[in-house]
C-alpha cells in the first residue's frame, strides 16, 4: 500500500487555511491554499483520504474544500449551502460527478474525515463511523456513434493535489476555499477498510482533543512523502 502524506516541514502541528485572493502557488500562503504535484495520483484505481479538520464557519466560501484534484475528486464541507456543515466526497467519471454525503454535521472542533473509492462505490467516514456508502452507477456513452455502458474504473487527472481549495487550471480559477485548520492529510492508493479507519482515528484522537492552537503557523513548502 502506497500513501502520500502532506505536512509542513516546520514543527507546527497544523496548517491554517483561510480565504485569500492570491494566485496559484506551490507554497502554502498564509490565509491561502496548498498545492502539490504528485504524479503517482494521476491515475488511481483506488483511493482513500484521511484528514483532520477544524472548520470555522464564521466566514468564507459557501463550501469548504478540504482536498481536491481537478476533474478527479473533492473532499469538502458545506458552509452555508444546504445541507449546512455536512461533509461530502465526490469523484468524476469524465462526464459527471458522483457524491456521497455525511449524515451528521461537522462541528467547529477537530474532526477526522476519511473517504474511499474502490471503482464500484464511494464511502465517507466521520470520526471512524461510516456515514454513507453509495454504489457508482454505470454510465451510457457514445463511442464512434455506438452506445456503450462504462464503469468508473479509475480516477484520471494530471492536475495538482490542492489542500484548502478547488483549482480549475483550464480557467485559472480558484474556488470554495477552506476556512479553519487542516492537519495530517494522507492519501492511499487502496480503499481503507473500516477497521483501518478506526485505527487511524483512535491513534490520533487524543492528540486533537488536547490540541492548543499556536500563536503562529508554519508557511513552509509542502512535501509529498512516499514511505
Amino acid at each position: 500500500m502506497q500513501s502520500w502524506q502532506f505536512s509542513s516541514t516546520a514543527n507546527a502541528s497544523a496548517t491554517k487555511i483561510a480565504p485569500h485572493k492570491n494566485t496559484v502557488s506551490s507554497e502554502p500562503i498564509p490565509g491561502g491554499y496548498l498545492q502539490e504535484n504528485v504524479n503517482d495520483t494521476n491515475k488511481l484505481t483506488a483511493l482513500s483520504i484521511s484528514v483532520w479538520v477544524k472548520p470555522d464557519y464564521s466566514q468564507g466560501s459557501p463550501e469548504f474544500t478540504v482536498i481536491s484534484k481537478y476533474n478527479s475528486f473533492i473532499l469538502s464541507i458545506n458552509n452555508i449551502i444546504p445541507a449546512t456543515q455536512i461533509a461530502k466526497f465526490s469523484v468524476f467519471n469524465g462526464i459527471k460527478w458522483y457524491t456521497v454525503e455525511s449524515t451528521t454535521q461537522i462541528p467547529q472542533q477537530w474532526t477526522h474525515l476519511a473517504s474511499t473509492f474502490n471503482g464500484t462505490a464511494i464511502c465517507l467516514y466521520v470520526n471512524e463511523k461510516m456515514e454513507s456508502c453509495n454504489p457508482l452507477p454505470e454510465t451510457l456513452i457514445s463511442v464512434r456513434g455506438d452506445l456503450t455502458i462504462t464503469k468508473l474504473n479509475n480516477l484520471t487527472s494530471d492536475s495538482d493535489i490542492v489542500i484548502g481549495a478547488y483549482v480549475n487550471p483550464v480557467r485559472e480559477n480558484v474556488s470554495n476555499q477552506f476556512n479553519g485548520l487542516v492537519d495530517a492529510v494522507k492519501l492511499y492508493d487502496t480503499p481503507l477498510q473500516p477497521p483501518q479507519v478506526s485505527e487511524i482515528f483512535n491513534e490520533n484522537k487524543q492528540k486533537y482533543q488536547d490540541y492548543k492552537e499556536p500563536d503562529s503557523f508554519a508557511t513552509d513548502t509542502l512535501s509529498a512523502i512516499l514511505p
